[in-house]
């Protein structure tokens, strides 16, 4: 398993080893966001089709096997992660996640015979838009992996926090 910093299990998660038994790597999507709100509105939890073309893929939680496959698209993956200048890394932007998804679109999970498994959002991978509606419906309560910055501070105070750092880097960003 990979399990980002910022990510909290709630509830076993024993049965991420059953997916490996018919792939080699399983994760989640990004659900899709719109960012024109402030927090951010959840258009949908999944971000899926039939085949998992165009797919954009979220690293927080990984569950993988040792194998071929997985060892030689691991080795690719951390080779783009680690030309990059870490200075302009950030979450979004040039990270870790940003070269995995690259190498998914130039095919390379295909040429490497990686075999993806496709997890759910609404369990194992909730993002803070995704919080609010679930609540309301009673679902965060099945969710067993929280994937969201300061867990242990009340909505308010994350929005407060994240309203700063937008602020800060806005600010930032116009002085150069």
């Amino acid at each position: 398993m990979f399990l980002d910093s910022d990510t909290q299990i709630k509830a076993s998660i024993y049965e991420l080893l059953n997916i490996l038994d018919t792939h080699d790597i399983a994760l989640t999507s990004f659900p899709s966001i719109d960012r024109n709100y402030f927090p951010a509105k959840l258009v949908s939890y999944e971000q899926s089709n039939a085949d998992n073309t165009g797919v954009l893929y979220n690293t927080g939680v990984i569950s993988y096997k040792s194998s071929d496959s997985t060892k030689r698209f691991f080795e690719q993956w951390l080779d783009q992660v680690m030309q990059q200048d870490s200075e302009q890394m950030r979450a979004g932007n040039y990270c870790d996640q940003f070269y995995f998804n690259q190498l998914i679109e130039k095919g390379i999970a295909q040429r490497c015979q990686l075999n993806i498994g496709l997890l759910p959002n609404k369990l194992y991978n909730v993002r803070p838009p995704m919080i609010a509606p679930m609540t309301k419906t009673g679902e965060i309560s099945a969710a067993k992996i929280l994937h969201c910055h300061d867990l242990h501070k009340n909505f308010l105070e994350r929005q407060a926090i994240r309203l700063s750092k937008r602020f800060k880097r806005n600010f930032l960003a116009s002085a150069k």
